[in-house]
């Protein structure tokens, strides 16, 4: 595939971008002057993909999860934290509900590092040893996150907007369903999921973008080492939210999330747009700028603690508002007026907009002079265009009648939740 390069508007900044003889689509962003690079390798497997084995056996949840801290294991036994940090790098990975990443940050030689992270992703060391020991791993990390109020409120309020569906259960699994892993899902999963045509590569720093594609394309990736047999990949469904659930734990004072998923259906290449403006609507009617964020403070209904939350996918939608609160029914309740009758709040304006839209170009000017923001908002892209990665063109196109639009588009076909979490008696 041929070189192009895209223009970042916000930095005036070129990035090459080509597909390796594999399929792996690679984008490269120099940075003149800086010492440290950054590279990240990600995989379009997250916790919510959802495969079906020809038997009809579906693979168990926190499969992804347990993946990303399995290939840490290499089959030559090298402790591949050490080989980074050898390299001056350091080495790190994390797992979504879309994808899982693998990056390194390093002040050493770019190409060195590339490589290292190339053979980690790329060559698998599982065994049955591995395996059982991961699973104990993961299983301490699961039940500390279930101590943890916020993380099960998210949880709680997710699990209520889609019951039943992947997205109801935490990224890592449960207890449980990581007991029905074992080596032979292990490697099905990987062998579907982990071809270099269903990944994609950013490095940043300061390089010569010639010489890093020139080692791109002459590096001998390693061999695939399982093939896939007989798996599909299917979308999840989902039942009615659950209106309303709690729950108690240990907390000092009642913790609400208010959440709304809708099914409004949205093109892949309307989704930034989409996304940005269900933000801005939020940030208008309920935003630290807002009248009704301010009189709810003085109200004492709300502390620092709220705030909103926006996840939008072509396969789904929510978004959720929470906080610690002392009066979690009247907030909910406030909160679900504020939104419906968004129409005639002062908050809904041109003005309040362009404000908001300063603050949000300021803060994201200012993060990307880090080479770990950029890497990973660009590898967080997807699929990638030029209307993706373009968050101030993107941000100066929406006027108040766009989010007016958006509004009511969500709004219309909406439902709603609330889940608290409330102090134990």
């Amino acid at each position: 595939m041929k070189t192009k390069q895209i223009t970042l508007s916000f930095t005036q900044e070129k990035i090459s971008s080509f597909e390796l003889d594999n399929g792996l689509t690679v984008w490269l962003l120099p940075k003149k002057g800086i010492q440290e690079s950054y590279g990240i390798l990600t995989c379009q497997f997250g916790s919510v993909d959802k495969l079906v084995k020809e038997n009809g056996k579906v693979i168990p949840k926190g499969m992804a999860h347990f993946l990303e801290h399995s290939l840490f294991d290499m089959p030559d036994k090298r402790d591949m934290v050490k080989e980074f940090a050898l390299l001056s790098s350091q080495v790190n990975a994390f797992t979504s509900q879309t994808q899982t990443s693998y990056f390194y940050s390093t002040t050493g030689e770019t190409k060195e590092s590339l490589a290292l992270l190339l053979q980690l992703v790329l060559t698998p060391g599982f065994t049955q040893e591995t395996v059982e020991r991961e699973l104990a791993v993961i299983e301490q990390e699961i039940e500390m996150y279930l101590d943890d109020p916020d993380h099960r409120l998210h949880l709680g309020i997710v699990a209520s907007l889609f019951p039943e569906s992947p997205l109801a259960v935490d990224i890592a699994g449960t207890v449980d369903s990581i007991q029905e892993i074992d080596l032979q899902s292990l490697q099905e999963v990987y062998s579907y999921f982990y071809q270099p045509n269903k990944m994609n590569l950013v490095c940043i720093g300061d390089m010569d973008v010639n010489d890093i594609e020139a080692f791109l394309r002459t590096f001998e990736m390693p061999a695939q080492s399982y093939l896939a047999n007989g798996c599909q990949l299917h979308h999840f469904e989902t039942k009615d939210p659950v209106a309303h659930s709690h729950m108690e734990l240990d907390v000092a004072t009642p913790k609400l999330a208010f959440g709304m998923r809708s099914l409004a259906q949205q093109s892949i290449q309307e989704l930034p747009t989409y996304r940005l403006g269900l933000r801005l609507f939020l940030a208008l009617l309920i935003g630290w700028t807002s009248e009704r964020y301010q009189d709810w403070y003085r109200e004492g209904k709300i502390d620092s603690s709220f705030q909103f939350y926006v996840d939008v996918h072509p396969s789904y939608h929510y978004l959720v508002i929470s906080g610690d609160t002392a009066e979690p029914i009247s907030l909910a309740s406030a909160i679900r007026k504020t939104l419906f009758s968004f129409e005639k709040s002062a908050d809904f304006s041109q003005e309040h907009l362009e404000l908001i839209k300063r603050e949000w170009l300021g803060q994201f000017l200012q993060s990307v002079n880090s080479v770990e923001f950029i890497g990973t908002y660009l590898s967080e892209q997807s699929p990638f265009s030029v209307d993706s990665i373009d968050f101030p063109r993107i941000l100066a196109e929406i006027d108040l009648e766009m989010v007016r639009k958006i509004g009511r588009v969500f709004l219309k076909e909406a439902s709603h939740a609330d889940f608290t979490i409330f102090p134990k008696s």
